[in-house]
């Protein structure tokens, strides 16, 4: 049976679905964007230390990245109006505990369960858009929740800024509330489903939530971690060789049309999310920006990611991916090109730089999604999308934690190998020159893909070998 997924049933009201899933895509994103803004307030109040407070956002990042994998893996079995139900009342509770918290032990408890329900939403809303979406539209709706994504970036430092300033940083917890409006909305417009017998595979999902608290704990504080992480995976590879139904299939670590769309991703992730992290500190350091004129530096360039999103989805849907995914990365490598010379230049090229980066990595981000959802059939689109994301997760981690000790050395040892950048504050304009060369590396990876792909269909003929859409 080919992968291309073809809607099994329609939603009754399409577009309604989408305006929800848009909504709770933007309050998920900004639940993560708006307490980073946060993190000096909530220092202060509970009197804490820097490796104390990054609790608030380690706690929240290493459920974030097992509940969606996980959300989406139970999607193959469950149906989905009773996982999002779940999740969004996760959400909901953790929010309410959230603005009551006394202590800070209690905060980390409401955060934890925050993520235990947000991680519903971009998994779930993927596996949503490969089973009722035709493939003909479903570059269109993964552009709405690219651009919901995109506007969050945006708003969450924006809108965290205000509302700590004004209200206490305690009153984000509202903002996350809002997500429960939705829940009708999914009660009445999805459709009932059977749910499948099927072994859930608890023993490798523990296996691989080990893996991941283990290799994101040696990126926050380095040491000994990454080695029991490493243990971790191949003990992870090694068990599901020996069960019949392992939480990630053995045929989906190793298909030959997956396995390279997910280092893409992860290459992805990593170049914008160390843009994320340094542009704040460059406006901040070399332009001595506040915090609310830095959210309003950010803000065009994820706006107008948000409304070309509408445009790139249209665009996936009617032509070949392969110039716009080649486009994409190339804007992306543009735009760090432009950071590493003229950063210090002037904070209107931040700003159009940032611009330039977020339309990239939306383009990207899109296409990635869409072909993704098309190649895996039925038995995978679950495992195969909370892994996608996972991996993708573990992407913007690592480019945050590269970028942030490139910047901590090159500040101590005061190398200067891009002359391009003249101005102070060198440290940036070296490590987005690192940054661009990593695209550049992308950049190969995708075209030696295409190449490779090319080469494999008249072998595989030869050896039998059936991927995901033989």
């Amino acid at each position: 049976m080919s992968n291309q997924l073809q809607a099994e049933q329609r939603l009754p009201n399409e577009k309604l679905v989408y305006w929800a899933l848009q909504f709770n895509v933007l309050i998920t994103v900004m639940n993560t964007t708006m307490f980073n803004v946060a993190i000096p307030a909530i220092t202060m109040d509970f009197t804490l230390s820097p490796s104390e407070v990054s609790w608030v956002v380690m706690s929240y990042s290493v459920m974030f990245a097992l509940g969606t994998v996980t959300y989406a893996r139970l999607a193959d079995q469950f149906e989905l109006k009773k996982l999002i139900t779940i999740g969004l009342s996760l959400l909901g509770l953790g929010s309410v505990v959230g603005v009551l918290a006394p202590s800070f032990g209690i905060l980390i408890g409401a955060r934890i369960m925050q993520a235990a329900g947000a991680s519903a939403i971009p998994g779930l809303g993927m596996v949503m858009t490969s089973r009722y979406i035709p493939l003909e539209r479903r570059g269109r709706s993964l552009g709405k929740i690219a651009a919901a994504s995109s506007l969050g970036f945006g708003l969450g430092p924006v809108l965290g800024g205000l509302i700590s300033q004004f209200f206490g940083w305690s009153s984000l917890f509202f903002i996350t509330l809002l997500g429960l409006l939705m829940l009708p909305v999914y009660r009445n417009q999805l459709p009932n489903e059977e749910s499948r017998k099927g072994h859930f595979d608890v023993g490798g999902m523990g296996l691989l939530a080990l893996a991941v608290i283990a290799m994101l704990a040696w990126i926050s504080t380095g040491n000994h971690w990454f080695a029991s992480g490493l243990i971790f995976i191949i003990l992870f590879w090694l068990y599901t060789g020996r069960v019949q139904t392992p939480f990630i299939s053995r045929q989906l670590l190793t298909s030959r049309k997956y396995v390279p769309l997910v280092v893409l991703q992860f290459l992805v992730f990593f170049q914008y999310f160390a843009v994320l992290f340094m542009v704040p500190l460059l406006l901040a350091d070399i332009y001595q920006l506040p915090i609310m004129r830095i959210g309003f530096v950010i803000f065009p360039g994820a706006l107008c990611s948000a409304l070309a999103s509408f445009f790139i989805g249209r665009w996936f849907d009617q032509a070949s991916s392969v110039p716009l995914l080649a486009g994409g990365i190339c804007l992306l490598k543009t735009a760090l090109l432009l950071f590493s010379c003229l950063g210090y230049f002037s904070f209107w090229v931040v700003m159009f730089s940032y611009l330039i980066a977020a339309i990239g990595f939306t383009i990207v981000t899109t296409g990635i999604s869409r072909e993704v959802s098309n190649i895996l059939d039925r038995g995978h689109i679950g495992a195969g999308i909370g892994f996608l994301q996972l991996c993708q997760f573990f992407g913007g981690a690592f480019g945050v934690a590269s970028t942030g000790r490139l910047l901590e050395y090159d500040t101590q040892a005061y190398i200067s190998f891009n002359p391009l950048w003249v101005g102070t504050h060198a440290a940036y304009g070296h490590t987005f020159a690192l940054m661009a060369g990593v695209s550049l590396f992308t950049l190969a990876v995708y075209l030696l893909n295409l190449y490779g792909q090319d080469r494999n269909r008249s072998r595989d003929k030869a050896e039998g070998y059936q991927d995901f859409s033989a």
